[in-house]
């Protein structure tokens, strides 16, 4: 399948690409074709965002479009920082500060259970999509760990790898991710034809 990713994230593109082209698939980033489409997360859920993503760039093509809205989420936070993940500490996207007042808020407490979650929305021309779901849990840290990955990867310890993300190698990361996990979802939807929905433009 040719495919687009609705994301100016590199970060996530590397992933999501490593992902998807094993699987015969053919991704196609924006810059691919000459976009320059943002959408802002909304104060939503996760698959609200991951829709408008879709939703936002199969408007101006003619192919799949794949959406992805991810975040870290700590139930003793009340779930944050949830869909605010990327914009945590402002609206300016900046890991570092994230981190720093994730672990501020965090500093006097001891259930640091937390999970990574992602949600992709795969949309064709006609307005029907497909979702899947993922998640990778794990804890977060009391400082930062690791060098490699990206967003809150250097606090966000891994039971399953015995390290954290940002410590993790890219390969090893993947093996575990929410993404990898919402790529099997989708994909095992989308192979089974089932979950089809019919969105509203």
């Amino acid at each position: 399948m040719k495919l687009l990713l609705s994301t100016s994230n590199e970060d996530k593109t590397r992933e999501l690409k490593s992902l998807l082209e094993p699987l015969g698939h053919t991704v196609y980033t924006l810059k691919d074709y000459g976009l320059k489409i943002r959408v802002e997360a909304k104060d939503i859920t996760f698959f609200q965002n991951a829709l408008l993503k879709a939703q936002a760039v199969s408007k101006v093509v003619d192919i799949p479009v794949l959406g992805d809205e991810s975040g870290l989420v700590v139930p003793a936070l009340n779930g944050e920082p949830g869909v605010y993940s990327a914009r945590y500490a402002g609206e300016v996207h900046n890991n570092v500060a994230n981190i720093q007042l994730l672990l501020r808020k965090m500093e006097n407490i001891t259930d640091r259970e937390a999970y990574m979650q992602t949600v992709l929305v795969l949309m064709y021309p006609d307005g029907k999509y497909y979702y899947g779901e993922g998640s990778a849990k794990g804890s977060i840290t009391r400082s930062r760990r690791g060098l490699n990955g990206f967003g809150y990867d250097s606090v966000f310890y891994s039971p399953q790898l015995k390290k954290t993300f940002a410590e993790a190698s890219f390969v090893e990361k993947q093996s575990v991710s929410h993404r990898l996990q919402a790529v099997n979802d989708l994909f095992r939807k989308v192979n089974e034809n089932v979950g089809a929905m019919n969105s509203k433009k």
